[in-house]
């Protein structure tokens, strides 16, 4: 007798880890911090957003911060790579934003309509940061008697980024970050790749 398992229907989640150094994180925060952050309805507590339809703040950053003038292209080139794994189209990133939380506040689970690749630069976090949750897609998965949680039954994967990392997914994965977010300030850059 011969087993074959067979990954059905697997989704792409990438963890790219050392994408910056600390000065970088250090030059990009003060960036950050010079920026208007608002209050978005994805987020609960004490956090702000960069985010509008003409976001760019990748862009800005490789412009105006000489330690990152190639960050955006690298990103792109991340986005290529994960478009060659997983199938799914990248056409260049067409919105860029930063967000800030502070003690306390979550990240609403969401998904990316009109993207096709999702992901998130980290520049400030710490083991007490709230991690990254990615629901799994399968609307089927609560309705099946679980022996135990495995690869193929969780329905949530949680990771604990550090900071320089990058995460990519597909956009119409359903994530946030709804665990209370203990660190002062956890910052990322999120980005879109989609129609340009």
């Amino acid at each position: 007798m011969n087993v074959e398992n067979i990954n059905a229907f697997p989704t792409l989640v990438q963890k790219i880890s050392g994408c910056l150094t600390q000065q970088q994180c250090h030059d990009i925060m003060r960036c950050i911090d010079s920026l208007d952050m608002s209050q978005h309805d994805l987020f609960e507590g004490d956090a702000g957003s960069s985010y509008s339809i003409k976001s760019d703040i990748l862009g800005d950053i490789s412009k105006t911060i000489p330690s990152c003038y190639s960050l955006k292209n690298q990103i792109d080139i991340l986005l290529t790579n994960y478009m060659k794994v997983s199938g799914i189209f990248h056409f260049g990133i067409d919105r860029s934003w930063s967000n800030a939380q502070g003690i306390g506040s979550k990240l609403i689970n969401h998904s990316h309509p009109g993207s096709f690749i999702t992901g998130a630069l980290y520049i400030n976090v710490d083991n007490n940061s709230s991690p990254l949750q990615i629901h799994n897609p399968n609307p089927f998965i609560h309705h099946i008697a679980l022996k135990e949680k495995t690869n193929y039954t969780n329905d949530i994967l949680e990771i604990q980024p550090a900071i320089g990392d990058v995460i990519l997914f597909p956009s119409w994965l359903l994530h946030g970050a709804m665990k209370e977010n203990n660190t002062p300030k956890r910052v990322i850059i999120s980005f879109n790749s989609g129609l340009i």
